[in-house]
């Protein structure tokens, strides 16, 4: 499974679209990397590889960053 993220403003805010739903996260406090929740689904990025749970078709963990052109 994937899953796909955009981000909105100034990169707070993490649009994920996983499992034919679309998750509207707001950034959360993280000591490393790059976190969003809204309490129940959780996406996070750090060095480049991403996890997520509570979305459709998840858990999703140790998944490398592909970068789209």
């Amino acid at each position: 499974p994937s899953f796909t993220v955009s981000y909105e403003g100034d990169g707070s805010v993490a649009i994920v679209k996983a499992g034919g739903e679309t998750y509207t996260l707001p950034g959360v406090p993280s000591a490393s990397g790059a976190r969003f929740s809204d309490g129940k689904v959780e996406f996070w990025e750090h060095q480049g590889e991403a996890s997520m749970k509570g979305a459709a078709g998840g858990p999703y963990e140790g998944c490398p960053r592909v970068e789209e052109h």
